[in-house]
């Protein structure tokens, strides 16, 4: 499944192809748009908006 994440940095993200939903505090890999570019980074989730 798919599903978008806030980060603590302020960003949202879209993690692709998880088996689960990732929790709260937890580091996961995703695409964040920077407001420049589109990239794919490890960072920290904040909350899980779906």
């Amino acid at each position: 499944m798919d599903v978008v994440v806030e980060l603590d940095n302020g960003l949202f993200g879209i993690a692709e192809d998880l088996d689960e939903l990732p929790m709260e505090g937890e580091m996961i890999d995703c695409w964040v748009d920077d407001g420049l570019n589109v990239v794919y980074q490890t960072q920290k989730v904040l909350r899980v908006l779906s």
